[in-house]
């Protein structure tokens, strides 16, 4: 996606005036349309060879690579990973040298927004924004991290690896429910909706097996390495290379495994950080050091890119209709439509030119780093055998490998536009790689971490919410499906604390106006004036709630639920120790001990690992659909599946719960094995250590002449 930009950007216009001459029908005028855009194809690939750069047979060759790497290469390198991925990420990173959005002119489009039966406006699907957010759309860190894993799959037949290949089936598509996409819906209608009646969907014919989505919204990340992979000077706001990593001879597959070791040291670091400031859940409830000891991190150069052919384009198909619409040129007939891309790549004359050229599927053009060849994914609905199957048999990995380099999904977040699940595996820590993922999956006591207020304006600081007195809440999960994929799934964990509300010291309740302490009709509860300085809402989110509840929380010592199921408190029935019976009435009466989950799940192959969930062949959970009995429901066991010599897998995760450091040592071992899958014993030499490394930013005090530069202290 990125790459293309390059060359289509002056393409574009030839093809929008080709239309516009063409749209008289005239077969001259056509004919005259096709050789322009062949002429100026020609052209461009006598100027820098972009288009050998997308398809991989012009321009130049591909070699193999796997050639080591110079200290001040990979300093440079990680420069140029941290313009990319930073954390101020600088926009001018997704322009091209002519100050082209790469984003803005891809292959594949779909419906935005506003889109309507008039106006067609449309966006690049690997830059769907929901409205709210874009964040794992845009790439960052956790997605290289994700990248990496997905780089390093084997394909069906046991072949493959680390080999600078990426399917890139789906990779161009958003998993969404839009026409375009996987899933067909129909029903109900709008009132229905507004009752709450979900849609029947199931995934189209051949939805899965043409575009199986596992790698889904990564092209635009796998052509951004590909673009730092070819050109010395790319991104500009980082150092340029003497030469470009694929004029010296590095391989792809290493620039991939740099670019993974380098996201897990950016995460581990940004826990630290995090630590520092306050803004992680051990800082503020600190029953284990918040800070990792950084483990050694360590790039191994040497892997070789595969020698797969480069998939042939179907020039039969070409240019699928984009429904982008291009401004008509002047001699465009008064009062036509609009000229379009794709009509012009629709007529004889033009399907041999190079902008005209569709990969296989007929959505993108072939990628020098694209395989055709079938991965072997996982699934999202595994269980704790199959977790434990599919890492022994395509990494080699034991129980406790696989265990650990899960990890990984405490480092980011689903997003709906993506994969079609929801909000995050560790809410408010997304940008930070440590260990509370195994608390959360371990049901474990533990305070809710939370901030009150928008992203980017917090008038409060982080905090953890406990239960009675500052004690740890009991946790459990309830199941929650959407019944839009074939299973009946998407199949999602809620993470629910049993907890006091959120407040401040002097008593100020935090929580939103949805949330389960507001709107209860309590009558002890009071509402000052708005807290916001300048804020004309007079919604209660925005204002001072002065609540018993605060005060009677921090009061009393002890608070049992005893009824049978702690997801029904229509009746509440406690054993309330350290309040007068007053207190216990208003207490009870105002619900001031409750449920609450926000933002925070799991996916069955992550709970899986704690616990021995039952899953027939369509991945549909057969038990598990809560383990709200704090961990004693015989529903719900744990998972006992255990290599010969080492604890159970439950045992694993709980012991990773409880020491930081020894998950993360663990961690950076199976990342390193990871990025070993596939290359052949003592291939690897050891060449860059990310120890030692401080990076300034080109904005911040520090930053070197408007760059992002790394270097070795």
């Amino acid at each position: 996606m990125a790459l293309r930009t390059i060359l289509i950007s002056a393409q574009l216009w030839l093809a929008v005036r080709a239309e516009a001459l063409c749209a008289d029908g005239d077969s001259a005028c056509a004919a005259h349309a096709g050789s322009l855009i062949q002429h100026h194809a020609r052209d461009s690939k006598m100027r820098n060879g972009l288009d050998g750069m997308l398809t991989g047979d012009h321009g130049l060759e591909e070699t193999p690579g796997g050639a080591k790497w110079t200290e001040e290469e990979a300093l440079v390198v990680l420069s140029k990973l941290m313009s990319l991925f930073g954390k101020w990420p600088f926009e001018g990173w997704v322009r091209d040298e002519k100050g082209k959005d790469v984003r803005a002119t891809i292959e594949c489009f779909t419906d935005g927004p506003d889109a309507n039966d008039t106006h067609h406006q449309t966006v690049p699907c690997t830059y769907w924004r929901n409205g709210f957010s874009d964040q794992g759309v845009v790439p960052k860190w956790p997605m290289l991290l994700r990248f990496g894993f997905h780089s390093c799959m084997k394909y069906k037949d046991g072949t493959g690896g680390c080999n600078g290949r990426l399917q890139l089936g789906g990779a161009f598509r958003r998993l969404g429910y839009a026409p375009s996409h996987r899933f067909q819906c129909t029903g109900p209608g709008k009132e229905s909706r507004r009752r709450g009646v979900a849609p029947k969907c199931h995934p189209k014919e051949g939805a899965v097996e043409n575009s199986p989505g596992h790698n889904a919204n990564m092209a635009l990340l796998a052509d951004s390495l590909e673009r730092l992979y070819t050109f010395k000077d790319w991104p500009p706001m980082a150092p340029s290379l003497n030469k470009s990593l694929k004029e010296s001879g590095k391989s792809r597959a290493d620039l991939w495994a740099f670019g993974t070791i380098a996201s897990a040291w950016i995460g581990m670091r940004q826990n630290n950080e995090a630590c520092q400031k306050g803004e992680a859940l051990y800082a503020q409830w600190p029953v284990l050091p918040c800070n990792i000891t950084m483990p050694d991190f360590t790039f191994f150069s040497g892997r070789r890119d595969s020698a797969e052919p480069v998939p042939q384009p179907q020039c039969a198909s070409s240019c699928n209709a984009t429904g982008r619409l291009y401004a008509p040129y002047p001699v465009c007939k008064p009062g036509g439509r609009p000229c379009s891309y794709d009509e012009v790549c629709k007529r004889p004359e033009c399907h041999d030119c190079d902008v005209c050229k569709p990969a296989f599927d007929g959505n993108h053009m072939p990628r020098p780093y694209e395989s055709l060849v079938p991965e072997a994914f996982p699934g999202t609905t595994f269980n704790g055998q199959q977790v434990a199957d599919y890492f022994d048999q395509n990494f080699d990995f034991s129980k406790r490998e696989a265990i650990a380099i899960m990890g990984a999904h405490s480092f980011g977040a689903v997003h709906v536009q993506v994969s079609a699940f929801r909000y995050d595996w560790t809410h408010m820590q997304q940008e930070q790689l440590n260990a509370v993922y195994y608390r959360i999956i371990g049901s474990m006591d533990a305070k809710h971490f939370e901030r009150w207020g928008r992203k980017g304006a917090y008038p409060y600081p982080p905090t953890a919410i406990g239960g009675p007195n500052g004690s740890a809440p009991r946790t459990f999960f309830f199941m929650h499906q959407d019944g839009k994929d074939v299973a009946g799934g998407h199949f999602q964990y809620f993470h629910v604390y049993e907890r006091c509300p959120y407040c401040t010291t002097d008593g100020i309740l935090l929580e939103g106006t949805s949330l389960p302490w507001v709107g209860l009709g309590r009558k002890n509860q009071t509402v000052e004036p708005c807290a916001l300085e300048g804020n004309k809402s007079k919604t209660v989110m925005h204002c001072i709630r002065r609540d018993p509840c605060c005060d009677l929380c921090r009061k009393a010592t002890r608070v049992t639920y005893l009824g049978e199921n702690p997801l029904i408190r229509d009746r509440p029935m406690y054993d309330i120790q350290g309040l007068t019976a007053e207190e216990k009435d208003i207490f009870e009466r105002g619900r001031c001990f409750q449920n609450f989950s926000e933002h925070e799940t799991m996916l069955v192959s992550d709970l899986a690992l704690h616990r021995d969930i039952r899953v027939n062949e369509l991945g549909t959970p057969l038990n598990c659909q809560s383990n709200h009995a704090f961990g004693m429901d015989s529903k719900c066991p744990r998972n006992m599946l255990a290599d010969e010599g080492d604890k159970p897998m439950s045992a694993i995760v709980e012991e990773y719960a409880n020491d930081q450091n020894l998950w993360a040592e663990h961690f950076k071992d199976a990342l390193h094995r990871m990025l070993a899958n596939g290359v052949p014993e003592g291939q690897l030499v050891e060449n860059f250590k990310f120890k030692g490394i401080s990076c300034s930013h080109p904005f911040l005090p520090g930053g070197a002449h408007h760059k992002y530069v790394c270097r070795r202290t």
